[in-house]
């Protein structure tokens, strides 16, 4: 494999968030990450930029064979972790992998299967010793990184959200009566015993209306400190439109080290998350297909990393923003089992939400601050005007007698 350089740094002056926030500005036509977890017991927070190649995996096909073997080891991996990050693959598998690994009926519409980039600049946040590992293909990008990290624009204070308020617009993308018709079936099912708990996803849209994608993040994970949180930017490239993706897990579909047992082998054993289908699979994944009806895409599929040395961690995501053309879509669940009263898929997406809002109350407020800065700009450009007009005016002499 390519050497990887390395340098590690203090890291008393600098925080994930604002360190990712600078990589990306110094970099806007490349595409990032930033994987996060906010519980206590976490070491690491891992911020990549700058990734040198993307994959994009379409439905159908040999598409999950290739994926997979992306993901298998190679010889001469490197033994540190950060150096390991920077020569993985990062990204998403969709949901819809199910009908490559179970026989699941595939949708007649999907979107890509999987999108992956690789060859990413990484900071590695050490939270034990308090310090940040930053590794790329040369000394001279892993200067640059620790320069540029220092160096971005200031992070706007943001307002601590208020977890109540939502965007004015918020459109379900399958009507309520429509999903309280597939619960009451999904009901029956679990009453009759063919399964013991089944979960219906459920997204919804709201307009971006000028908001900042990252500000939704860092209110998000305010409003819903998860131990897995990601904010994922896949730039537009000849092949693939921009795609923007950020969202919480509570639990990990796939943790594994290397040596243990192959990553395809560990993958299709573990995905998808029983928290996302229900159980016993593979029949809650049999009644999920029947009772939704299009493409879940994230929600419920896998996000994380695939290192050379074989291991990997995916994360099973049961709530997802994702941002494209000025929209926003938001993906919530809502878990059937006995005793379970109705849809909570709103109640489910009440964080994302209020995210959302947050990041609109923001832009809004700097909306106001520059038009302010601006009519005081042009106030002060019309009093500079007028006493340089006044100042060259000829006076008139005074008469004399």
């Amino acid at each position: 494999m390519a050497d990887t350089f390395t340098l590690t740094l203090s890291a008393d002056h600098l925080t994930p968030v604002r360190a990712y926030a600078a990589l990306r500005s110094h970099a806007p036509g490349q595409s990032s990450f930033l994987f996060e977890s906010l519980t206590p017991t976490e070491r690491w927070s891992i911020v990549g930029y700058r990734a040198m190649g993307e994959s994009l995996y379409p439905p159908g096909g040999k598409s999950f064979s290739q994926i997979l073997e992306a993901m298998a080891p190679v010889d001469g991996a490197p033994t540190g972790l950060a150096e390991r990050l920077s020569q993985g693959i990062v990204g998403y598998i969709a949901y819809e992998a199910v009908h490559s690994i179970h026989a699941v009926d595939p949708w007649e519409h999907q979107n890509s299967l999987s999108r992956l980039m690789k060859g990413a600049t990484v900071a590695l946040f050490d939270h034990q010793l308090h310090t940040v590992t930053i590794a790329g293909p040369s000394r001279g990008s892993v200067k640059r990184a620790a320069w540029e990290m220092a160096h971005g624009p200031e992070l706007a204070q943001l307002v601590a959200p208020d977890p109540a308020l939502v965007p004015e617009y918020v459109d379900a993308m399958v009507e309520d009566g429509v999903f309280a018709a597939r619960l009451a079936r999904a009901k029956k099912y679990v009453e009759a015993g063919d399964a013991e708990q089944i979960v219906l996803a459920r997204s919804f849209i709201t307009s971006m209306r000028n908001c900042e994608p990252f500000d939704v993040y860092r209110a998000l994970r305010l409003l819903e400190p998860a131990p897995f949180l990601y904010f994922i930017d896949f730039v537009e490239t000849p092949f693939a439109p921009g795609m923007l993706l950020m969202g919480s897990a509570a639990s990990s579909t796939v943790i594994l080290d290397p040596g243990e047992i192959a990553p395809d082998v560990a993958f299709k054993a573990a995905f998808p998350a029983a928290s996302g289908t229900g159980t016993p699979q593979p029949r809650s994944l049999e009644i999920v297909r029947e009772l939704e009806h299009a493409a879940r895409g994230v929600l419920g599929g896998a996000v994380g990393y695939s290192l050379p040395d074989g291991s990997l961690k995916m994360a099973a995501p049961l709530h997802t923003l994702s941002f494209q053309d000025g929209q926003i879509e938001i993906g919530g669940t809502t878990v059937v089992r006995p005793g379970s009263e109705g849809d909570s898929s709103r109640r489910d997406i009440a964080p994302m939400l209020a995210a959302v809002r947050s990041a609109q109350d923001a832009a809004l407020e700097r909306d106001r601050a520059e038009e302010a800065a601006r009519a005081r700009a042009a106030a002060k450009e019309q009093a500079e005007r007028e006493a340089a007009e006044s100042a060259s005016a000829p006076r008139e002499l005074p008469e004399t007698t």
